[in-house]
């Protein structure tokens, strides 16, 4: 029996948690036991998913330092597995955590490894500020590097890296009956249901740009007015997130607003909807979607825009993209919004299958993005070709090497 202690240390957002709890529950409890360190916040999160968890909810980062320590000294874990050791690393002003300690422990130190790092120059591009790069010799000084597909490329494992299934294949059918799932969430059963969901980081400017915080509080209102204007009929928005939109919708959108759903019936809402739309490459709700099948649509937007120099283009554009046109000003290239990171993740989605799986839309071009809307609403032969690829893809996965055999080479 293997002992594997989880560091998620993130707090304003739980993509880093889900994504460490879907692969490692994969794992055969009878050779491991997998116990979580989180923040607080966290918590209870991951109690949802039946798994073990210590909160660290001192004021004083020496506290919980001192806490942390005491459990590794009590529960003797064989490996210490950070969610994301960046993450980590960015909150110790609170855990008093850092790389420097895990390293003095003793276990071997591991890290969840979303990007390929090693693939990538470790410079984020975040939208409208200065490259900045991000410190190598945290990943490159982990023993092993845990890489789930998708984000990242089917591939063998090595001694060090192992790529793994992010999704049990079991777990690709809902919990619900579509019909048990409406009535769950209040839903009526006519028309189509598009599923989004955002972060608390997804509000936060890190830029120092303006217009980046001007687009932040615009993006809900992009999203509806393209999902709008592709609506055929009827359409329910079901948004997952810690603020509702603050503006009225159009008559045949209607809008449900949760700051949160239990993960059984979060996890059906992206097998149950027709459509799942995001601005996020990484979703982790995204890729749930897409191994259920669900078609997927991502509003990107992949360079530099100065709406003023579109001229009479932008004349001719409908009233409220003038006024986002206006109030916005200029854009910058992203593929996570607001973040950007445009270049940063062209490395990891080049060449790979996974990008086959959801259909890319221009946010500001209206046209192209209703379009590829509308097809995957509406249009049966969009949607099965979408879903074939997307099967396809899950099928590949089959043949990635399970988490439990890899471990069980570990010294």
């Amino acid at each position: 029996m293997s002992r594997i202690l989880v560091l998620a240390l993130g707090h304003l957002s739980n993509g880093e948690l889900t994504i460490a709890m879907e692969c490692l529950r994969q794992l055969d409890p009878a050779g491991h036991e997998v116990r979580f360190v989180s923040h607080e916040n966290g918590s209870s999160y991951i109690r949802s998913w039946g798994l073990a968890v210590e909160a660290l909810s001192h004021p004083n980062p020496a506290d919980n330092r001192a806490a942390f320590l005491e459990l590794v000294s009590a529960w003797r874990p064989d490996l210490l597995l950070c969610a994301d050791v960046y993450t980590m690393e960015y909150a110790s002003a609170w855990s008093g955590i850092d790389f420097a300690l895990l390293r003095s422990l003793g276990p071997p130190v591991a890290s969840m490894d979303e990007y390929e790092w090693e693939s990538t120059d470790f410079v984020w591009d975040y939208m409208g500020s200065v490259p900045t790069r991000i410190r190598p010799e945290l990943i490159r000084d982990c023993d092993i590097l845990v890489r789930p597909v998708p984000l990242n490329r089917p591939a063998a494992p090595t001694t060090r890296i192992a790529p793994c299934r992010l999704f049990d294949p079991r777990d690709r059918r809902p919990q619900r009956t579509r019909s048990q799932w409406l009535a769950d969430l209040g839903i009526p059963a006519e028309g189509k249901i598009v599923f989004t969901v955002n972060s608390g980081w997804e509000y936060i400017n890190i830029s120092p740009h303006p217009e980046v915080a001007a687009l932040i509080e615009w993006m809900p209102r992009l999203m509806h007015e393209l999902l709008s204007g592709a609506a055929d009929g009827p359409v329910t928005v079901v948004h997952v997130g810690p603020r509702p939109w603050s503006f009225p919708t159009a008559p045949h959108v209607a809008y449900r607003y949760f700051a949160r759903l239990d993960a059984g019936l979060y996890r059906d809402t992206a097998c149950h909807a027709d459509l799942f739309c995001g601005t996020n490459s990484t979703s982790i709700t995204m890729s749930s979607a897409i191994a259920a099948g669900t078609p997927a649509v991502l509003l990107l937007n992949l360079k530099r825009i100065r709406f003023a120099d579109l001229g009479e283009v932008l004349q001719r554009m409908p009233a409220w993209y003038r006024e986002m046109a206006g109030a916005v000003s200029s854009s910058f290239p992203y593929r996570i919004f607001p973040w950007g990171l445009a270049k940063f993740l062209k490395v990891v989605l080049d060449a790979n299958p996974y990008a086959a799986t959801f259909v890319e839309a221009p946010l500001f071009v209206p046209a192209k993005s209703t379009r590829a809307i509308r097809s995957l609403l509406y249009d049966d032969g969009a949607i099965a070709d979408l879903r074939a690829r997307q099967e396809d893809y899950v099928r590949r996965l089959e043949d990635l090497t399970p988490l439990d055999e890899f471990f069980a080479r570990l010294p």
